[in-house]
């Protein structure tokens, strides 16, 4: 029964971050996003990008996200659960963890999304990129971004090409080579290695030439 309590919620939680990229995706259409779609313009996104990548905008409002999955009919302790939301310590009021960003969606070996990436549009952010926490879907150090994508489309004699960030897969995809993946930091874990050897043993790693892109 147990297991069978924990499938449910996982269920749960996958319908949650469908109906949440939905949300972001259709955000891109409103007013709020008129900074977000100049900033695609001066990035050179495509079109094509954009619904190949599936990437939305997270509205600045404190609870938009929030109120959404409420009234799909979500309960506030599975949208917890999820990381897309925070409770405060002094309140207990919850808040969208994603506000005024580009939102990059992140998504398992079975192309389910379990987790989103963020770009603040905010002049001076604290954080100018944001992921999700730790879930029960998502752990940092096990998945790489756009895996899923280029296990099912990868052209075999083409090298896997390995860089640091979300815009790095999307510049490359658009200048021609969509077998980029991305870890989620610099820090290439051990199991992250274990999934870009399964798409390539000699994968190309063009990570910043920094000092963190070193110690990767």
């Amino acid at each position: 029964r147990l297991q069978t309590e924990a499938d449910k919620t996982r269920q749960m939680l996958y319908e949650i971050m469908a109906t949440a990229s939905k949300f972001f995706t259709n955000q891109l259409n409103t007013r709020q996003a008129y900074n977000c779609q100049k900033y695609i313009e001066t990035r050179n996104i495509s079109t094509q990008s954009m619904e190949q990548f599936e990437i939305g905008f997270a509205p600045k409002g404190y609870q938009e996200l929030y109120h959404h999955l409420k009234e799909k009919g979500f309960n506030a302790n599975l949208i917890r659960k999820s990381g897309l939301c925070i409770e405060s310590e002094s309140d207990h009021s919850v808040f969208d963890r994603f506000r005024n960003r580009l939102i990059f969606p992140i998504k398992d070996e079975r192309e389910r999304i379990i987790a989103f990436g963020g770009r603040s549009l905010d002049a001076n952010p604290r954080a100018k990129y944001l992921n999700s926490p730790e879930t029960l879907l998502f752990s940092k150090g096990h998945v790489v971004y756009n895996f899923s994508s280029v296990r099912k489309t990868r052209v075999q004699k083409s090298s896997l090409i390995v860089v640091e960030g979300y815009m790095d897969v999307i510049a490359l995809f658009q200048a021609g080579f969509p077998n980029a993946v991305a870890p989620l930091g610099t820090a290439i874990t051990s199991s992250q290695l274990k999934l870009l050897w399964k798409l390539d043993r000699e994968p190309t790693i063009l990570l910043d030439g920094d000092e963190a892109g070193q110690k990767a």
